[in-house]
């Protein structure tokens, strides 16, 4: 939680010049954007690293619940995706969890062999599958939700629910903007 309280606060305050080491956990997560020859453009945070480093502290938060209960990253996604919206269509599942339509498909089977979701066709349209998450699924997950809320809360204590805010729309606009095919040509 640390690391992403002082990561955050360094990201968003524009007069920080810190080389936003962490507890060299990554050497550095600036890069130079500048055209070759111009060393008149700062560096600038490498927003993959960023949000890979953010990814990484929240998932590590519940690895061990998620191993607890013998699911794969993907798998607890799927799930947890489902005990927010349940049923939902595959295809809206994977788009939620960013988990390949292929990969999915194996995810889903292995989860409805365990009896955590189950799955049955759309009757508006027999080419989609509906997936739901099962009251065994929901008990088996529970541990790992209660865990993962716990964090959110903590976090949100501890830098508040405006930088949260303010991070998850910085993040948006950044996948808005390359969604548009923008990003090239300095434009």
């Amino acid at each position: 939680m640390q690391v992403l309280f002082y990561l955050t606060n360094a990201l968003l305050d524009p007069s920080n010049h810190i080389e936003y080491e962490v507890a060299n956990m990554i050497p550095v997560l600036k890069i130079n954007v500048a055209p070759e020859g111009n060393s008149d453009v700062p560096l600038v945070p490498d927003v993959m690293k960023t949000v890979l480093l953010t990814y990484e502290s929240v998932i590590d938060s519940v690895r061990d619940e998620i191993k607890a209960a013998e699911l794969t990253e993907p798998q607890w996604r799927v799930l947890h995706e489902l005990a927010v919206k349940s049923p939902m269509i595959a295809s809206e599942l994977a788009a939620n969890t960013f988990v390949r339509a292929s990969s999915l498909s194996r995810i889903l089977r292995d989860l409805e062999a365990r009896d955590l979701i189950s799955r049955a066709q759309q009757f508006e349209d027999l080419r989609k599958t509906q997936v739901s998450l099962t009251e065994f699924g929901r008990a088996e997950i529970a541990a790992i939700e209660a865990k993962y809320n716990e964090v959110l809360r903590s976090l949100t204590s501890k830098v508040g629910p405006e930088t949260i805010e303010g991070c998850v729309k910085a993040c948006l606009a950044i996948v808005s903007h390359l969604a548009q095919g923008q990003g090239q040509d300095g434009e």
